[in-house]
């Protein structure tokens, strides 16, 4: 059977979250074990004094009422569907007000037309309607999901409005193109040059020739997502967590992964997925440290790849060390 291509780690996150906090509690089992010597005990001081006194009312029946076996299954699986079912509402919720943001934004730059602002309002309502009540176990409502996450672009937003643009709107949007992605970029920059800054201090104006250098990588990224959706970042920002910090690129380093092995690359356990995730961090943490090669000395190198290190796998640090300590 096809296996649904990974959407980044926030699907291993729920997989071993829900896991976790669901997972049976041993003193349930201990419990129970141990209440079973004191019935057999009682049941049998009970048929010994019924023998003694040559009762004739008939021996208790040995079958006793019992609990269904798998009703600890049932509530856990409860549990995680009532889970997984907040979840996807909230995700669902965060990425219609993100939308929405960028509609009336677009409607302001652009002057659009209460007509022209329905066809988005309608486009995103579709889209909103198909992603639904995600289930993470279920892969065909992955697949689904992953595919309308897939149309959820700017430059799919603006394709809704081509036909219907007038001229002066046209150059308008080039315009409000532009400016957002610079915003993005800005936003992006600054957020990597102040986590920089907590590690390596700057001379004789590095801070500002650094800056110029991770604008213009991120206006590259942000450029990039205008066509091409990042799944794992939608679900992720849609969910209002920040799973890559210092922009290594996680989510997508571990959505190409998927990608691999889902076209016919060799299939990993948990131990071994773990380990291929470090090495190409790795990779992407000496790439970050090369790029500001030209700017700072060997030293200063040295900091910024230790703080990386140190600190860039966020929340996937514990999620990896789970999976190599579990192997399978």
């Amino acid at each position: 059977m096809k296996r649904i291509v990974p959407v980044g780690f926030v699907m291993l996150a729920v997989g071993f979250g829900l896991g976790w906090v669901c997972k049976p509690a041993a003193s349930t089992e201990k419990s129970t074990a141990a209440g079973k010597p004191t019935a057999s005990v009682s049941a049998t001081s009970t048929n010994v004094k019924k023998a003694e006194t040559a009762t004739a009312e008939p021996l208790p029946s040995k079958v006793e009422k019992r609990e269904p076996v798998d009703k600890a299954k049932v509530d856990q699986k409860e549990q995680i569907r009532k889970m997984q079912s907040q979840m996807s509402k909230q995700m669902t919720e965060r990425m219609r007000a993100k939308f929405e943001k960028q509609i009336e934004k677009l409607a302001a730059g652009l002057n659009l037309t209460d007509a022209q602002k329905a066809s988005l309002t309608a486009w995103l309502d579709d889209r909103m309607a198909k992603l639904g009540d995600v289930d993470f176990s279920n892969p065909k409502s992955m697949q689904s999901f992953s595919e309308t996450l897939k149309t959820m672009t700017s430059k799919a937003m603006e394709d809704q409005l081509q036909a219907s643009l007038t001229p002066d709107q046209k150059t308008a949007l080039t315009d409000y193109k532009e400016k957002e992605i610079h915003a993005k970029a800005d936003t992006l920059a600054l957020k990597n040059l102040s986590k920089l800054q907590t590690a390596v201090e700057f001379v004789d104006g590095q801070r500002d020739e650094v800056y110029k250098i991770l604008t213009e990588d991120a206006e590259k990224k942000a450029g990039e997502e205008e066509t091409a959706a990042d799944l794992a970042k939608l679900m992720t920002e849609g969910m209002g967590e920040d799973t890559d910090p210092y922009d290594l690129g996680i989510q997508s380093l571990m959505g190409k992964m998927g990608e691999a092995e889902e076209s016919g690359g060799a299939r990993k356990n948990g131990k071994e997925t773990a380990q291929a995730i470090r090495e190409a961090i790795d990779q992407s943490i000496e790439a970050k440290v090369d790029l500001l090669r030209p700017v700072l000395n060997e030293n200063q190198l040295d900091q910024y790849r230790k703080e990386l290190k140190t600190n860039g796998l966020g929340m996937m640090g514990p999620m990896l060390d789970a999976m190599e300590a579990g192997g399978k």
